[in-house]
């Protein structure tokens, strides 16, 4: 891979550019001022062209590493944009949750609770079940879905 495809170095470049110095730029990149001025130098290196004048204090852009500046941190904030919402949306929880619960604890302490959890992460779904009884989450009541079912097994039994 080409130096100037190599997005660390870029970051590198931005912070310089930023920060104005290559002691300040590895300050704030927790390296040391050797890994700054390598970069830079490959990056000009690969470009063939110079991108900061070093000898000037403070040091200063060419025209090249002023556009350069312009375009890449653009194209950086892409980048973390892009990144940060891959990430998170691989963080989104899904699947299915099943409890079980006092009739009365459930209604009045989990139904509420859970309420909130399934709106803030909508591919979660929540069963819970109370002594023979299915709680419906979405509208916060015990209904008698499986006393229902437990009354016809029985009755079918006879």
């Amino acid at each position: 891979m080409s130096k100037t495809d190599d997005l660390s170095a870029w970051r590198v470049f931005v912070t310089v550019a930023r920060s104005g110095t290559l002691s300040a730029a590895a300050k704030a990149l927790d390296v040391e001022v050797s890994s700054i001025s390598r970069a830079i130098g490959g990056l000009e290196k690969a470009l063939g062209c110079e991108l900061i004048r070093r000898n000037m204090r403070p040091m200063k852009l060419t025209e090249a590493g002023q556009a350069a500046l312009k375009r890449m941190e653009t194209i950086l904030r892409a980048h973390d944009g892009l990144m940060e919402a891959l990430v998170n949306d691989n963080r989104a929880l899904t699947g299915r949750v099943r409890l079980s619960s006092a009739p009365g604890f459930a209604t009045r302490k989990l139904v509420p609770f859970i309420r909130e959890f399934t709106e803030a992460h909508p591919g979660i779904s929540v069963d819970i079940q109370t002594g023979g009884t299915e709680v419906d989450v979405a509208k916060g009541f015990v209904g008698p879905r499986l006393r229902e079912s437990r009354q016809k097994s029985l009755s079918s039994r006879r």
